[in-house]
């Protein structure tokens, strides 16, 4: 109902609806996001995750899916709003995150709102990623930690999901770590400490490449970026005709399924487009299974993390409030 209600509204009173929802929106929380419509969605998506038998998931299981991340999606931690670094004395661009605002101020948050402050979680993620020594490694680090919390654990999670023991529909993961392009959503430049493909890069690559010189006069576009961008296009479209994104009938497979033994993905990059197995499989354990043990442990009611659902409400909530100062 709500699907063929949407059929009948036109995308701008639909564009315009959503502006005024987020701009009045007096909630640090997502104002605009899935529901359980009982149509689509009939149970959330952990519950229907830990049926094994739920209609939703065995419908789920039958698709083929491609899922990828940037490797630096936390570069919107850039977006931190200026009251934050003004309290703490601080400027993200130009000095990074100092290891006490890191530990203390942005761990501590993620944790409350995530773990309900559990303080065994908050120290070992200011074990695992904080540097006392080092604040340009201690900001790099922070971006990491926000990129595996939110983007890579909640990928790996819904591929393993979707790919254990499944013998009708394919998987596969792709890293996108291309950022040789002076230019990032979340920043006018790069700052001096950080690195990687920043949230949404790819997406200059599948679809506007070729526009960049209008929008950004001082870039230059060489042979190497049409050529990742056309092969990326080739990829996806042969995905969405096939199931499958390698040339059909191709003689050599260069992009190989995911399964959840090897964990195979491919890396989107000029220079150094290869596969590998278990992309930042430490870290994607420290979520999914590390925390969890220390909230077991600790017999903390908790949330038990399951990347899937906090997508949608701590990644929110952080970008609502270090943009609008909230923190």
């Amino acid at each position: 109902a709500s699907f063929e209600c949407m059929q009948q509204v036109t995308m701008s009173t639909l564009v315009n609806a959503t502006g005024n929802v987020i701009s009045n929106a007096d909630s640090t929380l997502l104002p605009v996001g899935p529901v359980v419509d009982e149509e689509l969605f009939k149970r959330t998506i952990p519950e229907m995750l830990a049926d094994k038998g739920s209609e939703e998931l065995d419908f789920f299981r039958t698709i083929d899916i491609m899922v990828g991340t940037a490797d630096s999606e936390g570069s919107l931690l850039l977006r931190m709003g200026k009251a934050v670094q003004s309290t703490y004395g601080f400027n993200i661009i130009t000095d990074g995150i100092p290891y006490h605002v890191f530990c203390n101020v942005f761990i501590q948050g993620i944790v409350t709102e995530t773990y309900k402050g559990n303080d065994k979680v908050s120290e070992a993620m200011c074990r695992r990623y904080g540097r006392a020594d080092d604040q340009s490694e201690t900001s790099r680090q922070a971006v990491n930690m926000y990129t595996d919390m939110f983007f890579l654990s909640p990928a790996v999670e819904i591929l393993l999901v979707h790919a254990s023991d499944n013998k009708i529909a394919k998987s596969y993961q792709f890293v996108f770590s291309e950022w040789s392009l002076p230019f990032i959503f979340d920043a006018e430049e790069f700052p001096p400490w950080y690195q990687g493909a920043g949230h949404a890069t790819d997406l200059i690559y599948l679809f506007f490449l070729e526009f960049m010189p209008i929008l950004k006069p001082n870039i230059t576009i060489d042979a190497s970026d049409h050529k990742l961008a056309k092969r990326m296009r080739v990829q996806w479209t042969n995905f969405a005709k096939y199931g499958n994104p390698n040339a059909p009938g191709g003689a050599k497979e260069e992009w190989p399924q995911y399964d959840a033994n090897g964990r195979q993905f491919l890396q989107l990059n000029k220079l150094n487009m290869t596969v590998g197995m278990d992309y930042r499989g430490n870290e994607v354990k420290f979520f999914l299974k590390t925390i969890p043990s220390i909230l077991e442990t600790a017999n903390s009611d908790a949330y038990k993390f399951s990347g899937i659902l906090a997508i949608v409400i701590p990644i929110a909530y952080f970008i609502h409030c270090l943009i609008n100062d909230l923190f």
